[in-house]
This record gives C-alpha cells, structure tokens and sequence, in this order.
C-alpha cells in the first residue's frame, strides 16, 4: 500500500479523501510521500518536481480528479511532471436510469459517485419515473425497488462530500406506465403511460411528487420530464374535451407544473422534444428548421431550461443545426448525450464515442454550460452499468479537454478506474469494422448503432426470424475474435465477474449466431447425421445459457435491489425452455418419431423487409415477452 502524506489546504475533502484512499490503493500516512494541496480560484492541476507532489484545485470534483492523477504519476514514479485543467463544461456528468427494473441499491450509488469524482464529473441525476416512494401514494413504484426518503438523503449527503450534484430527474406527464397500470391512479390516467391533463387529482400526484423531492435534495435544480408524450390527448383528455391541438395541451400543463415547482423553490429543466413535435408538420423531434410561434415561446416559463437529448448524431454539424434550433426559443440550453448501451447485452463504445465527441465540440462551441450523458435501461437494463466506464471517463476527459487522443484516453482511464481500456473494449462486442458497416448495415435508425448480440441471443432457434439477414454476414468469426481475445484478459479485481459473464456468452454468440442456418439446411437437406450433432451442440449450448442465468443473477444482486430481476428469470428461463423444445423436435426426427418439422419447412424472410446482415433492433420484445417498464 502506497504511503501518502496530503498537506495544505484538504478541509473540505478530507472526509471524500479518506473514502476513496484505499480504491486507489494508498494509505494517508504523515510519514509517506508529501503531496502539497493549494486551494485555488480557478481549474487545477497536477505537478511533480523532483519527487515533490502538488495538487491545486478551485472545487472538490477537482480535487479528486487531480487526486487520481498525480497517484497514477508516483505509482509510475515519474517525478517530473505538469498537467494543467479548466472545465470546458461547467456542469458535466450522467444521468442513470433507476426506473426500467433495475434499481441500484444504496451501496452501489455510494460507489458509483466516488469512481466518478475520480474522473471529474460533477452531477449526477437519478432518472426515476416511478421508483421513489410518495407517502400518500402507496401504489406509485409498488413492488419496483422505489427508494425511499432516508435513502435518497443518504445519498445527496454522500455526493456531496465529493462535490457531485445530485440531481432528481422525475416525470411529471409521461412515462409514467408502470403506476398507471394500477387503479389507484385511474383518474389521472390520460393513456397507459401520460397523465391527465387539467384534472385537478394529476397536480395533488405532482405536487406530492415536487414536494418529496424538495424535502430530499439539496440541489435547487429538478428535472421535470415532460418528453414523448406523443399520444397525449387522445385517451381519457379527449373523452372530456374532445380534439385540442398538442401544443396547447402541453402549454397548459406545463404552466400548471412550472408553478408547483416554482413554489418549491427549485429552477426546472425539462426534454425539449415536445416543443419541436408540437411546432412542425412532420411531428419529429430532429428538425433543426422547426419555427417557434412568439405566443408559444411566451407561454414556456422564463427559467426553463431547455433540454436537448440527441444519441444519434455522428458529425458536429447535426449538434449546430439542433442546438441552434434551440437557441430560437430563448432559454438556456442543456445538452443530453447517451452511452449506447440500451436494449442490447453490451455497450456500443463505437458509436458512443463518435456521437460524444461531435456533440461535445458543438456544446463548447455554443457555449453550453451544462451537459450530460444518460444511461437509458430500455429492455430492461440487461447490461451492467460497470460496463459503461469507459464512455464515462471520455465524457470526462472531453469535459476538461478539447481534444483527447486514444493514447490519452487510455492513460486517463486507467488513472481514474486503475484498469485497462483495452480490455474493457473487449466488453463491446458489436462493434464491427466501419466498412462492414457500411455494405452491411440496414439503416434502421443511426448508422453504427449495432445490437446484433441481443438479436443472436433471444432469437428463436426453431422459427429464424433473423436467420436470413444473418446468412450475409461472418457473425460467427466476428464474435470468436472477442471470445480468443477476452479469454486472455487477466485479472480484473471486483470487475471479474462482469469479464467472466462476457466470456460464456461470446461462447454462446459463436455457437449461437448461425446455429439456426445450419439447423435449417441440415433439415432440408436430410442430413440426420449432422442434425445429432447439432443436437449435442445444443445441448452444450443450453449448459452455458443456463450457467449464464446464474452468473446473471449474481452479478444483478450485487449490483442492484431484486426488484426487477424477475423479467430475466421469464426472458431467461423463456429461452432455455425454447432450447430444450428445439433439441426435442430435432431428436424426434432424427430418431423418426416425427415425420417432418414444419417450422424448418416455413420460408424465413429478411426481418421486417430490411435486407441487410445488420438490423438494430430497438428492443428484445421482438424475441421474447415485453418488459412492462420499456
């Protein structure tokens, strides 16, 4: 253990200092190396001479960012070293998404602020649609793992200790469908997942909700939701009112809601996706040339700010147009970016990385003071939040950076986190080569963002819904390279168990991704002998599926509360059942006990008429049974 002596001025980070000491592998020692801490009005920096050790910095987030640096440089024994900082960004962290079954416990979140301090993100938001509790709502986030006050306190003291901002990240009007489900909320129920707008019982439900939130947090920033609404209107609204246009439905709600957060003392920000959608004929969100009527851009409350969520965009110009878009209504702009690793079993880094990069240089370009990134849970949150570190700590770098180069992102990254990028790459295994991309990639939605392991995983061996797609491109070679290349990955420390995961399914991916095709041709063939031993291979198969359930499982109770877990033991135990019905029927033939098999008879068509290899599917409900919090 590094012996390490801090002098100066560390008040106000001593206790976060001691917190995080033994993450970074030292020990505070009044005998060990000096390291001079200066308390100072703007950026920080980090500097050796001659073995003597300084750190300056203007806010606590800084201080542990300089902390995990100038560690990294003694462990190094370098001796002779400047890094000079300044946040490009003022406000610059994450958003997770607690609300789609997996809800972090205490513990985690705990975690989760001390690695990003160490990297220099300063706010974090809590994205809880349902999954906090309100005391006169007893069914709002039942049976979902809803935080409850004394947690959600602890938490905001502990964030604060390291300089994180930790901000509630609510939904006042819609997704909303896992309360609205239940009948104790039935008259305040527009459709299955908005709120009725002008009942007066729906500003009780967000009162309680702004109220609840003000007695937890410490920030006086709330993020109000308000996006997607997209059928707003159309249910129980339109039954007492009839056909109002969306724009009007939204100004009345919102100066509604502006007010009850306005009485709470708290300055709102809230999805600006609604007031394009509202403003122009095609009723889409990305639509730089959208025009704002004066007496709409009146109607919004002046200390709004404007969120601006966009995951897709792969050149600076997209980020411009939009942002400039949004500049036309008047209000401070918030910008929202993504790590793609929703509705899929591992992160997409590659189109994280293009869309982080364009998006940032756009924000400091317009002079965007606050920015973050959401982790979105869509499909059920299926890939670990740990794995997710590295679009983390490039966010971060570009934060404090104008230009960061792959040789200083990996140094970065492992100063901060103390592990490899290089193999936390390897957990990204949809990554394919661009020029396969292009030749092979049905645009869907945005180019690169490829899910094909999710696809491969919950597909049905017996109907092939993919299978034809899928004959066009190597699957197989693409994911035994991960496979070689993670089995020689040594040893992580506490993030093993995610490594160990990712090894048994690229095993499964291997066997997986063609086993369809080949049951298919092997079965119009009459190839008998080659369908028994596809039968084996199955049945090997099933073993790892079945392993991989358990490793789940473990890894999501360590991580998470056990609400939720219960879509993967359905989608899980689903799939394992289907295996063992199609080693069944194939057995049966093979044997003669059945004659034929008509589901390898039916013709497989592309998927959904894309004709490309690579489909990014928005979720796995096309597989498997829907997660009711999608």
């Amino acid at each position: 253990m590094l012996k390490i002596n801090f002098n100066g001025d560390i008040a106000d980070v001593s206790e976060g200092l001691s917190l995080v000491a033994g993450r970074l592998g030292i020990e505070l020692d009044d005998s060990g190396i000096c390291v001079e801490v200066k308390k100072v009005d703007k950026g920080l920096a980090v500097s050796g001479t001659a073995g003597a050790y300084t750190i300056s910095y203007s806010t606590k987030v800084e201080f542990f960012r300089a902390l995990s640096l100038v560690v990294d440089k003694i462990k190094k024994d370098e001796k002779n070293f400047s890094i000079n900082e300044e946040a490009k960004i003022a406000t610059s962290g994450f958003m997770v998404d607690l609300s789609r079954c997996a809800v972090m416990t205490v513990d985690t979140v705990k975690d989760v602020i001390e690695r990003m301090s160490l990297m220099g993100l300063n706010m974090l938001m809590l994205y809880t649609e349902d999954s906090y509790e309100l005391e006169k709502y007893p069914y709002f986030g039942y049976m979902r793992g809803a935080y409850s006050k004394e947690e959600l306190k602890e938490l905001d003291a502990y964030a604060l200790k390291f300089g994180v901002e930790l901000i509630p990240c609510i939904q006042t009007l819609a997704h909303l469908g896992a309360a609205l489900r239940w009948r104790a909320f039935g008259d305040v129920k527009d459709t299955s997942t908005v709120l009725l707008v002008g009942e007066e019982k729906t500003y009780e439900l967000i009162e309680e909700m702004i109220k609840t939130c003000r007695e937890i947090f410490t920030t006086d920033r709330i993020h109000i939701g308000m996006d997607e609404a997209f059928d707003i209107g159309t249910g129980g609204y339109f039954r007492r009112n009839g056909y109002v246009p969306t724009a009007d439905i939204m100004a009345a709600h919102l100066k509604r809601v502006s007010a009850i957060v306005d009485k709470h003392g708290y300055k709102p920000m809230m999805w600006s996706d609604m007031f394009f959608t509202s403003c122009n004929d095609e009723k889409y969100y990305y639509i730089p040339e959208t025009q704002f009527p004066e007496d709409f851009k009146k109607s919004i409350p002046e200390n709004l700010q404007m969120v601006y969520w966009d995951y897709e965009g792969d050149h600076e110009e997209r980020y411009d147009g939009m942002i400039t878009a949004h500049e036309r209504l008047e209000h401070d702009i918030v910008f929202a970016g993504a790590v793609w690793s929703w509705s899929r079993l591992c992160p997409n880094f590659q189109k994280t990385f293009m869309a982080s990069r364009a998006a940032l240089a756009s924000c400091k370009k317009h002079g965007v003071q606050t920015a973050f990134m959401t982790i979105w849970g869509n499909g059920g949150t299926q890939t670990n939040f740990y794995e997710n570190l590295p679009a983390l700590q490039l966010w971060a770098d570009l934060t404090y950076n104008d230009e960061v180069s792959d040789e200083l992102f990996a140094d970065r990254f492992h100063a901060c986190t103390g592990y490899n990028l290089a193999d936390f790459m390897l957990l990204s295994c949809d990554d394919f080569p661009v020029d396969d991309i292009i030749e092979h990639f049905a645009r869907t939605r945005a180019f690169l963002c490829i899910n094909t392991s999710i696809q491969i995983f919950y597909q049905d061996l017996l109907y092939g819904l993919l299978d034809k797609n899928f004959r066009d491109y190597d699957f197989k070679s693409h994911y035994k390279s991960y496979l070689d290349a993670i089995e020689k990955v040594g040893d992580q420390g506490d993030m093993n168990d995610i490594f160990e995961i990712h090894k048994v399914l690229y095993r499964i991916l291997v066997s997986k991704s063609d086993m369809g095709i080949r049951l298919t041709d092997s079965y119009l063939a009459g190839d008998k002998a080659t369908l028994g031993t596809l039968v084996v291979e199955m049945g090997v198969m099933l073993e790892d599926i079945m392993k991989l359930h358990g490793m789940y499982y473990d890894l999501w109770h360590k991580t998470n509360k056990p609400f939720g877990w219960e879509q993967f033991d359905g989608r899980l135990g689903g799939l394992e059942a289907r295996i063992r019905t199609t080693i069944r029927r194939v057995s049966q033939f093979v044997s003669g006990e059945v004659s034929s098999l008509p589901e390898f008879e039916a013709e497989r068509l592309y998927f959904d008429g894309y004709d490309k290899a690579m489909v990014e599917v928005a979720g796995v409900h096309t597989f498997d049974r829907p997660c009711i919090t999608d």
